[in-house]
């Protein structure tokens, strides 16, 4: 095998490198809960949880846990990650999903790479507020079981309630329930490292059998 030939695949390997891919998430902290109890949302913007992330992650979504009861007309959440929560704020992201009746966990798109801190993930029903809700509840997010995750981090005890302007931690109930689920930035997809090794195994093995058959000859 000629040299041209072991840079060409040199090169195609390299790019392999290059190509985006798409990294298995993990929990990175996580407040799970199952409910039945739940923070009623019949409100302007007035719920939020937050967590701290020790090091710096793709985050990709976040899971919340819903509660919608039979019969309610709003059935969309709409919810915004903030680095702060005082005003005024500059969402990082913003989400809005429709939950089923019922319990439900929905996932937020968020693909975000956020460094090390502290952010808030702040819900709210649009128009609810005002209305006539169901005699079956009003809509609201689960509260988690207390027992938190905090892989990559810490999960923030208690419900920030209030806003949307101002917001204060009632730390008598546990978080809200929520998982943030991603990636370490900046590593490399399991993916990516085998086609690599795959690639120079190739590119040595071919240069090894050349260079024995030449001398054979």
């Amino acid at each position: 095998m000629n040299r041209k030939a072991i840079l060409l695949l040199a090169l195609a390997v390299a790019f392999l490198l290059f190509i985006p891919q798409a990294r298995a998430d993990e929990v990175l902290v996580s407040a799970p809960g199952t409910g039945p109890g739940y923070f009623g949302m019949y409100c302007n913007t007035c719920a939020a949880a937050s967590f701290t992330l020790t090091g710096t992650y793709d985050v990709s979504t976040i899971d919340v846990v819903l509660f919608t009861p039979t019969g309610s007309a709003f059935t969309t959440f709409d919810f915004s990650l903030q680095s702060s929560v005082t005003s005024p704020v500059t969402p990082i992201a913003t989400a809005s999903v429709t939950a089923g009746s019922g319990i439900t966990t929905e996932a937020l798109s968020i693909s975000e790479v956020l460094s090390a801190g502290t952010y808030y993930l702040v819900g709210n029903v649009p128009g609810y507020a005002g209305t006539n809700p169901t005699t079956n509840g009003v809509d609201g997010w689960v509260v988690s079981n207390g027992t938190y995750d905090d892989a990559a981090g810490t999960i923030t005890d208690g419900i920030w309630e209030g806003g949307p302007i101002v917001f204060s931690l009632d730390p008598r109930y546990p978080s809200l329930a929520f998982t943030v689920n991603g990636s370490p930035a900046g590593m490399p997809e399991t993916s990516t490292i085998s086609l690599l090794g795959m690639g120079l195994a190739g590119i040595f093995g071919l240069a090894f059998f050349s260079r024995r058959r030449l001398l054979n000859s």
